[in-house]
């Protein structure tokens, strides 16, 4: 259940606690058993949810790092979101960008040959 409510929302800001008042089972064995099943901590489950999620937007091209930063919570924290970006995705997101963009403008490379691909 915990692990849908982030998948369902993962930019939604959850506190711990206020994930686990909704259940009937004791937090201590809500914490473990998540563990067991995921792999990780609930925390870290949400900020690799939330870390994917901005991935998706950077892919995107329509924001900046530091817009997707805001988007996805880390308000006046860029420092913060470089960091937990790295710890996910290996690199730094403005590497990241620069790493994927070839492969993106290749695509709209392609598209614009193609005018019947283009909707």
């Amino acid at each position: 259940m915990l692990k849908q409510q982030i998948d369902a929302c993962p930019l939604k800001r959850n506190r711990i606690p206020d994930l686990l008042n909704e259940t009937s089972v004791g937090t201590n064995m809500i914490r473990a058993a998540f563990r067991e099943i995921v792999g990780v901590t609930i925390v870290q489950y949400q900020m690799r949810k939330r870390l994917e999620k901005a991935a998706a937007y950077l892919a995107e091209g329509e924001h900046s790092v530091q817009q997707v930063a805001v988007i996805c919570g880390y308000r006046n924290k860029l420092a913060n979101f470089s960091n937990d970006f790295r710890k996910i995705h290996g690199v730094p997101p403005r590497e990241w960008v620069r790493k994927n963009e070839p492969v993106m403008s290749d695509v709209y490379v392609q598209l614009q040959q193609e005018p019947c691909l283009m909707l």
